[in-house]
């Protein structure tokens, strides 16, 4: 499906290319072409004029019918590109439609393990973790990605990657769990709370997550990107922002909002 996308798109590219070039020159050829039919109905040129004007006006026809050929030509591939598109899609969403939790085993089985120990997927969260399931899988690393190595060293799928490359990745997503979970111990400690050795082991941590983020080849996102360069900066202006956290934002929002119910409807609040 991706090819026939790709291959619609670039069709597309050259009758918009074609416009801007051949489209100029057709409406040039053709405007030539109508002078040219107005002079010959004049009755004032000669004869050989009128020959001369004549043999002018074929090779206009000929450039504009070769014109209008590319033009159809190229009309043409977008139509033919469009169906073999609209017929892979429609191949795709059957064949996914088809497809079952029975057809992918070794991700069913995964998600099995993870349920053992009470994580899932959240449909209402897109059928990804949400931030319970997430700091729980965090701070479960090291047993979860144990289960995950044997387990998948113990299937025999056709495709299957080589016993090293499995021990190599689960061992480096499991430091890089085990890693943002020790910065998290770091970063929720409240104000005046921490001390030199606890920002020295949060850049440590740091820089050793940014290096498993590079060879792990995840993006870098706003968040990893304010984790890597701003925490520590920020955890060492307010000497630690355990209490500008979400939870404690969240937990100070319900306690106003307890205090507003409370004295919304008192007439002199001044009392």
């Amino acid at each position: 499906m991706i090819m026939s996308d790709v291959a619609f798109i670039k069709a597309k590219q050259k009758v918009e290319e074609w416009k801007d070039s051949g489209g100029m020159d057709l409406a040039m050829q053709r405007y030539s072409r109508s002078q040219l039919s107005k002079t010959l109905k004049s009755r004032r040129i000669s004869a050989e004029d009128r020959e001369s004007l004549l043999v002018q006006q074929q090779e206009l026809d000929g450039t504009i019918q070769a014109l209008v050929h590319q033009r159809k030509a190229l009309e043409a591939d977008v139509v033919t590109k469009r169906k073999n598109l609209t017929a892979a899609r429609a191949q795709f969403k059957e064949i996914r439609a088809k497809k079952k939790k029975m057809d992918t085993p070794i991700l069913a089985e995964i998600e099995n393990i993870l349920l053992e120990h009470n994580i899932c997927a959240a449909a209402y969260h897109g059928g990804k973790l949400n931030g319970v399931d997430c700091r729980e899988f965090i701070q479960l690393a090291k047993l979860l990605f144990g289960q995950i190595q044997t387990y998948l060293l113990s299937t025999s799928n056709p495709d299957r990657c080589s016993n090293e490359d499995i021990i190599k990745t689960c061992s480096l997503y499991r430091d890089i769990c085990v890693t943002l979970d020790s910065l998290a111990s770091k970063f929720q400690m409240k104000h005046a709370e921490p001390i030199e050795e606890d920002y020295n082991i949060a850049e440590k941590a740091l820089s050793i997550l940014e290096y498993m983020w590079k060879m792990a080849k995840l993006s870098f996102t706003p968040k990893i990107h304010c984790l890597l360069v701003q925490a520590i900066h920020q955890m060492r202006l307010f000497e630690g922002i355990g209490d500008t956290l979400e939870d404690d934002m969240e937990h100070m929002h319900r306690i106003s909002a307890r205090i507003e119910a409370r004295v919304s409807r008192m007439k002199d609040k001044g009392m």
